[in-house]
Parts: structure tokens; C-alpha cells; sequence
């Protein structure tokens, strides 16, 4: 296969999708506690809400050239990480060399936040601005965690305004409170 083609993945229904890249990386334990890699994969002509999460085995031989492209970038985003820690006087953790912000590089901007109960539990989205596409989506907390930093900025810039709009209620003789809180 030529470099920089695209690669085919067969389902068991026989339908075929190309995979476009790999965008993020996570690790999954299985059965027998052996902790395996999965990756974020981007399907040609679908949405980022379309991507989906496969285990290095589900590549064909032929497309495993995405996965080492994909690893080479992240090996290298990790040595900024520890040369930045190193520099810093920082402690290098293990799990924290797991999160560096690989898929930052994919988000144009984050528009939103909303907060959901689902059984008890509090879940966090945020819709999603994709670089390339027009539709944004929204995605869990969890699925952005390789985005940290496009995350906090949005956080910070939502602080931020927040703080003005307050100051400038108090200011006006309106009460701070009745300035209504975005995070709700």
C-alpha cells in the first residue's frame, strides 16, 4: 500500500469503511488484566461523532502504517510533555504522559458545556467545534481527555466572562446574583 493512502476496514456485514486517521488513544484492561490500546479512529466522509474506539487488532496489515503514524506523534508530544517537566522541576507520572493533549490538534473550538444526572452520576459534554467540519457535536469529558487544554481554555474563558458580567451587574446596582449561572 502507498504511503499516505487510505486504508479499508471490512465489517462482518461485509460494508466497508476507509479509515481517514487515528486521533486519540486510550487503554482498556482486558479479560485477563493485560491492559490493551485502542484508538480513536476517524472514518473517511463521517463526522468526528461518527469516530469510533478499535483495538490494534482490528487493523489489516495494510493499515497499521496509521497506527505508527498515530504512535509516532504521540511518543512525540509526550517528550515535550517530559522535557516541559523536566524544565519545570515537575515529577513525570506514567499516567499523566497517557493524557498529553494529542487531540487538541482536531478541535477548532469548544461552544458549549451542559451538565447531566444519569443515574446519580454527573456527566459533562461539551459541543464540539471540529476542525474541517461543519456540524459541531457533543462529547462526554471522557472522550476529550487527550483536549485538556483546549477544555480548561473554554472553562477559563467562561470564568472570565462570568466574572465581568457580575462586576458589571454590581456595578449597575444590580445584584451579582441575579446574573444567571451558565454551569446550571
Amino acid at each position: 500500500m502507498a504511503s499516505g493512502s487510505k486504508v479499508v476496514e471490512e465489517t462482518d456485514s461485509g460494508d466497508i469503511f476507509l479509515v481517514e486517521k487515528v486521533v486519540d488513544i486510550k487503554w482498556i484492561e482486558d479479560d485477563t488484566g493485560r491492559e490493551v490500546e485502542y484508538y480513536r479512529v476517524r472514518w473517511k466522509n463521517y463526522n468526528p461523532a461518527d469516530d469510533t474506539w478499535e483495538p490494534r487488532a482490528n487493523f489489516l496489515h495494510e493499515s497499521i502504517n496509521v497506527v505508527h503514524r498515530f504512535n509516532d506523534k504521540f511518543r512525540k508530544l509526550q517528550k515535550e510533555y517530559t522535557a516541559m517537566c523536566h524544565q519545570t522541576g515537575k515529577r513525570v507520572v506514567k499516567s499523566n504522559l497517557r493524557k498529553v493533549n494529542i487531540l487538541s490538534e482536531e478541535i477548532e473550538n469548544i461552544l458549549k458545556k451542559k451538565t447531566t444526572k444519569i443515574k446519580g452520576n454527573t456527566c459533562t459534554s461539551y459541543f464540539v467545534k471540529w476542525v474541517g467540519f461543519k456540524q459541531p457535536s457533543w462529547e462526554s469529558e471522557f472522550k476529550l481527555i487527550h483536549a485538556s487544554d483546549k477544555v480548561e481554555s473554554f472553562l477559563h474563558k467562561g470564568h472570565v466572562q462570568n466574572s465581568r458580567q457580575q462586576s458589571e451587574c454590581a456595578g449597575a446596582g444590580t445584584s451579582a446574583s441575579s446574573v444567571p449561572d451558565p454551569e446550571r
